[in-house]
């Protein structure tokens, strides 16, 4: 196996040249301990990446021992052979194939999302886990328009030929945006998105530029011809943005499970996002942001329908919340607020940092978290509402730089100070998380030609 690997990589490397791209190799490693990495953990790989005029190809492979919790990310690779008590994984990070013409940026294959005006917080597709199979298309063919589109594969669907049974349900998430800057100080837009199951691809919503509640609304009408039966799990939004140099402005909102024929129930379930972002200087920059979202957001909303929680994995209840949400980070009933103040130099680059959280019961397993599974009759606004709140200090620093050519070494340490851990009244607790990384790159490309 060692020698075909290192055949291959062989055959890249002068195909690669003859077809005149430019490419790059990188080596790193990295560790780190937080609440989702609570072991502690290691990791090393390469990161590859071809160039061609407007196309790219990516490559990043690792090794690692993390663990989200107690969830396995992959199966257990060399633990047995170097007789190590944890496991060891292979985990493909990102393997993608990429355009961009500055019009027109395509990308195809397995790679992080970030969909959402939030910096630190994006309300619709966020990197809080790792990459996703996904497409991912975006034009802008005039400095006023914009127009995103991303597709999920969250899932695919696996049947049992013998029986005819479903063995594997497939889930799939559509993100749709359409922005627009009439003026160049403004711009605004909408966003979208549609969670489905039993099915990878929906053509319907993929090909038509209505709304997809529009057509959900017209192809689940019941009393029409051409009805069809399902029921999925619309969402919707709308965001602005000022550029008002050296500062710009941010806001969104998410109205999750959009019914256009019950808007008092979808006005109960909202994410927002706020922020500012200051250029002080040419080095130093300050960030402000908030989000939050209230108690039924990103919650399944029926038990005889398929569980429509806007989470990765919805058969892992334990896995923490700010590993599985694909959206919004800390998830229903919390509220946070950040300050980040960054320093960045040519070669050298940290940053300060503060965050506040605070949250509730989060319960995006259950439906509506009340007993018996109906939607309580609201007379406020349900957000952070509980008898008990968890309330979390953090602050932290980072850093990155250039030590030598080619090679960098970055970093990250925070200090957490809990009140009522684990939602338990006067109970306190203090974290330390950190992580350290370090990486070394080079040209394939002039390798290959002192080489050849």
């Amino acid at each position: 196996m060692r020698n075909s690997v290192t055949r291959f990589f062989l055959l890249f490397c002068i195909v690669s040249n003859l077809f005149g791209t430019e490419a790059s190799l990188s080596f790193y490693f990295e560790s780190k301990h937080d609440k989702i990495v609570q072991n502690f953990g290691l990791a090393g790989g390469f990161h590859t990446e071809v160039f061609k005029d407007d196309l790219q190809i990516v490559l990043d492979w690792q090794i690692r021992n993390y663990q989200a919790g107690d969830f396995k990310i992959n199966f257990p690779l060399l633990a047995g052979a170097l007789k190590l008590d944890k496991p060891i994984y292979f985990f493909l990070k990102e393997s993608y194939f990429g355009y961009d013409d500055g019009t027109s940026d395509f990308k195809a294959g397995y790679f992080p999302l970030n969909e959402g005006t939030g910096q630190r917080y994006p309300l619709w597709i966020s990197d809080n886990s790792d990459g996703y199979p996904a497409i991912r298309f975006e034009w802008n063919p005039e400095r006023w328009f914009t127009f995103t589109n991303a597709i999920l594969f969250m899932r695919a669907g696996v049947q049992d030929w013998d029986s005819a049974d479903n063995l594997q349900t497939a889930k799939t998430l559509y993100y749709r945006k359409a922005g627009f800057r009439p003026f160049y100080c403004w711009e605004f837009g909408f966003e979208e998105s549609m969670l489905f199951f039993g099915r990878t691809l929906d053509l319907p919503y993929l090909i038509s530029f209505f709304p997809y509640q529009t057509m959900q609304e017209l192809r689940n009408n019941y009393d029409s011809p051409w009805k069809e039966r399902f029921n999925d799990n619309g969402m919707l939004g709308f965001y602005t943005k000022l550029y008002l140099d050296p500062v710009d402005l941010y806001g969104s909102i998410f109205i999750d499970d959009f019914n256009p024929t019950n808007l008092k129930a979808a006005n109960n379930k909202l994410a927002w996002n706020a922020g500012l972002n200051w250029s002080i200087t040419d080095n130093i920059s300050l960030l402000l942001e908030t989000a939050g979202a209230s108690k039924y957001t990103y919650q399944r909303h029926s038990l005889s329908a398929p569980p429509y929680m806007y989470v990765r994995y919805e058969t892992e209840a334990d896995l923490p919340i700010e590993y599985n949400m694909i959206g919004y980070r800390y998830g229903p009933n919390s509220g946070v607020f950040n300050a980040e103040l960054a320093y960045q130099t040519e070669g050298f680059g940290g940053s300060v940092f503060y965050e506040f959280l605070t949250y509730g019961k989060r319960a995006p397993f259950e439906q509506w978290d009340e007993p018996g599974g109906t939607m309580p009759v609201l007379t406020t606004f349900p957000w952070l509402n509980d008898s008990v709140l968890q309330f979390e200090n953090t602050i932290g620093l980072t850093m990155g730089w250039d030590f030598a050519a080619n090679a960098t070494i970055n970093g990250s340490l925070g200090l957490t100070f809990v009140n009522n851990d684990g939602l338990e009244k006067g109970k306190k607790d203090f974290r330390v998380s950190f992580s350290i990384g370090a990486r070394y790159a080079f040209s394939l490309t002039d390798l290959v030609g002192q080489l050849w």
